[in-house]
């Protein structure tokens, strides 16, 4: 299964008319009205953003690999939440797709927290999967039944199916590959802006994490422990998640941030934070690493990474502690 992003093809329209905000300017009933400048930057992102999935639907047909495009857009609405306790348990528990979802008047004044109401999407890709079709999806602009419209990265689309596919399918997610514009996730972001402008070398004082060990179980970040170390296995930093999904170092210092660039859904931060969630919810191996290197191809390939492979392995310690047994 591939799944990309929508790159300066969706990000920047998304941003330039607040797509993430919904175009209903109330979040009361009675009192909503359409913003249409919004609704038109939620045409603009679909439109591009299909544009770049048809591309690379292309590329992989010219190898020869059997994939289909796919749009979240027809299987994907959000509807808003009370808090995050009752996400969480949400989403450690899925509610089947025929199952009543009380979300109503309570919920008017929050919109903070999104749960994802459809889940058909991840039957459809477990059809495609068993007969040989590789499902090609990515970011979008989709349905949010609390404010009219929002953005949904690919990153969320990845965790909300590993979390699925085992439990309604007996599918075993055993790889998730991430694959970015740099080798992986650092203590800092690894360029200052005159630096990445120029091609020059990664800052001093960026540190890459080799590998991330989170504690906890369900899927969510809240209250988890999670553990970085860089690539000689020294300890870089503990960080606790806090209920909001934020990461901070212990000692009150900055955690890891997002990227400097356009992105509407959160950067490397919450990439890393997605790629939590695949491995708490039971993927074997979570990796992120850049494009077009070895690291990345033997990332896709491998199941155990050689000596010397560069990039950020996340998994979780209770899949090591069962693998030990």
């Amino acid at each position: 299964m591939t799944i990309h992003g929508a790159g300066s093809f969706g990000h920047r329209p998304a941003r330039d008319h607040n797509v993430q905000g919904g175009w209903f300017s109330s979040n009361t009933d009675e009192n909503k009205s359409l913003d249409l400048d919004v609704l038109r930057g939620f045409e603009e992102t679909r439109f591009s953003v299909r544009k770049l999935n048809h591309q690379v639907v292309g590329a992989l047909h010219k190898q020869g690999i059997p994939a289909v495009g796919l749009s979240a857009l027809q299987w994907w609405t959000y509807l808003p939440s009370q808090q995050h306790d009752e996400l969480d348990e949400k989403r450690s528990t899925p509610p089947s797709p025929n199952s009543n979802n009380n979300n109503n008047n309570n919920n008017n004044n929050n919109n903070k927290i999104k749960y994802p109401v459809d889940v058909d999407l991840s039957n459809l890709v477990h059809m495609m999967y068993t007969d040989n079709v590789m499902p090609v999806l990515h970011g979008d602009s989709v349905y949010n039944k609390h404010q009219g419209c929002s953005v949904l990265s690919g990153d969320r689309i990845i965790t909300e199916l590993c979390c699925r596919l085992p439990r309604e399918h007996g599918v075993n997610v055993r790889r998730v590959v991430f694959l970015t514009d740099v080798p992986g996730v650092f203590t800092r972001f690894p360029f200052d802006k005159e630096e990445e402008e120029e091609g020059g070398e990664t800052h001093p004082d960026a540190r890459l994490v080799r590998k991330v060990m989170v504690e906890g179980e369900g899927n969510g970040n809240g209250g988890r422990e999670v553990e970085m170390y860089d690539e000689e296995g020294n300890v870089v930093v503990g960080v606790g998640f806090d209920d909001d999904g934020s990461g901070n170092r212990e000692g009150g210092e900055e955690g890891i941030s997002g990227d400097v660039a356009v992105d509407v859904t959160g950067g490397i931060k919450a990439k890393l934070e997605e790629a939590i969630s695949c491995a708490i919810s039971g993927v074997e191996s979570v990796r992120i690493c850049e494009v077009g290197t070895m690291h990345a191809l033997n990332a896709l390939m491998m199941d155990a990474l050689p000596e010397g492979w560069r990039g950020t392995e996340v998994a979780s310690k209770n899949h090591e502690r069962r693998m030990e047994e």
